[in-house]
């Protein structure tokens, strides 16, 4: 054999593990993809190896929803969200690309500046998501993202004294567009006028806490229509919809009923919603306040149920971190503290001691973290290890713990919801196109990390498998 035909990297001795299947298989390494795939006993030259017996070689793992501090009041920058990822086991972020209405800005110009930004300091790869909302030329523009590589954008329901919201008109128009395009409309689903008037007929209930009127402006139900609104929309603009952090029965219900009829909706949730319920926010405060707001345990054990039946799609971070001081500060009442936690570092081990505790198995968490984001997103050569996909591999001993704790934490945050929490396996390695980006608990950063330029969506139906 000639150098040429040697390969540069085989993992070796690991268990091969993808949403189907599990099977002792070596891995071969060649220009950063995934050249051969080859029984223990079957030895082919390789320059490199590494040993991997004993661990499970699963596909890089994905986290579809994340945010970072550019056009946000976000504590990490990028690069400090990517290396927060990398330390736990993800080898592809997808950030949201916020800002709508910022002065001075357009679209593009915040789309662009996200991309050097994330460029010059990511050590993994990376995509985005574009937030829209109604200001001039947006919608001139979805054309040049497509072109661009950005598929996917998402609309807020809700958060108009941040400008943030869309009205019922701007997204019926949008997801028109954006169907055209052979984009992918992604919802924030509350409503902002319902939640309005809920926040103040429970501001005039003098015996509510302030957890309280924050939970009270932001009913399951309110999610629920908000969701079945959204569904109705996408309906009639003929595109699939993404869902972003289902948190309840009542919205998963919505779901449901609009595959019945044949329609295409992803479902996203977030561990959050999976492994913390309503009254955390009694022990952690506004450590644990997101929006929509944590719910009830018949509400967590619904998502869990559906995550392992497969109705719920894709299990994210929605990574949106704060410092610890201004998540904790006295002076500030809880209904004005911001929403959003840190988590994509915790991403899989939070994810996965869900799962394995209500019978889920690994082939479960390579589903909702690589294989159903990289198809429902178009993240081509990622989510799966077959011969020509991307050397993306995250190498997990899931005989093994790990204890989380602030001081292994990556970024300005300075708090875990889950700090001590003991998780049921360990990250060992993560590889990005055959390169270590993550090895004996430390990130390396290697410059490896590159934008993923997505085609536009191909409609559907087969990305939910």
């Amino acid at each position: 054999m000639s150098d040429s035909e040697e390969f540069d990297l085989v993992i070796e001795g690991g268990t091969v593990i993808d949403e189907h299947n599990e099977r002792a298989l070596d891995v071969y390494v060649r220009n950063g993809q995934i050249a051969a795939l080859t029984e223990p006993n079957e030895r082919l030259a390789a320059r490199h190896t590494l040993e991997a017996r004993g661990l499970a070689v699963l596909p890089g793992m994905i986290d579809a929803h994340t945010h970072f501090r550019t056009w946000s009041k976000h504590s990490d920058t990028f690069g400090e969200m990517s290396d927060a990822a990398a330390a736990g086991g993800i080898t592809t972020v997808a950030g949201f690309v916020m800002g709508m209405n910022a002065e001075g800005t357009t679209l593009a110009s915040r789309v662009r500046e996200c991309l050097a930004e994330a460029s010059s300091t990511s050590p993994i790869d990376f995509a985005f998501h574009a937030a829209i909302a109604d200001e001039e030329h947006t919608l001139d523009e979805l054309s040049e993202m497509i072109d661009l590589g950005v598929t996917s954008f998402k609309m807020f329901m809700i958060n108009r004294a941040r400008r943030m919201m869309v009205d019922d008109g701007f997204l019926l128009t949008a997801m028109k567009r954006i169907s055209d395009l052979g984009g992918l409309p992604m919802v924030h689903a509350e409503l902002e006028d319902l939640s309005m008037a809920l926040a103040a007929e429970a501001r005039t209930d003098r015996e509510l806490t302030s957890v309280q009127r924050f939970v009270a402006a932001r009913p399951t139900w309110l999610e629920a229509e908000a969701t079945r609104r959204a569904i109705q929309v996408a309906k009639q603009a003929d595109v699939p919809l993404y869902v972003v952090h289902v948190t309840c029965e009542d919205a998963l219900n919505e779901i449901r009923r609009a595959r019945q009829q044949g329609l295409t909706v992803f479902a996203e949730t977030c561990p959050q919603y999976l492994s913390l319920t309503d009254d955390a926010m009694s022990r952690q405060g506004g450590l644990v306040k997101v929006a929509p707001p944590l719910r009830s345990e018949r509400d967590r054990q619904t998502l869990v149920d559906a995550v392992l039946n497969g109705e719920i799609d894709v299990v994210s971070s929605d990574h949106a971190p704060y410092t610890r001081q201004v998540k904790t500060d006295a002076t500030t009442d809880f209904l004005d503290i911001p929403v959003g936690m840190p988590g994509t570092q915790t991403l899989v081990g939070v994810t996965w001691k869900v799962l394995s505790e209500a019978g889920g198995s690994p082939h479960d968490l390579v589903r909702v973290l690589a294989a159903t984001p990289a198809r429902v997103f178009g993240l081509t050569g990622k989510g799966r290890i077959d011969v020509g996909s991307d050397a993306d591999i995250t190498l997990v001993d899931f005989t093994d713990t790990t204890t989380v704790s602030v001081d292994d934490l990556h970024g300005p945050a300075g708090y875990s919801a889950y700090e001590g929490w003991r998780l049921p396996l360990r990250i060992v390695e993560t590889l990005q196109r055959g390169e270590s980006v993550l090895k004996n608990d430390a990130v390396r950063t290697n410059d490896v990390g590159r934008f993923i330029s997505r085609e536009p969506h191909r409609g559907g139906t087969e990305a939910r498998r």
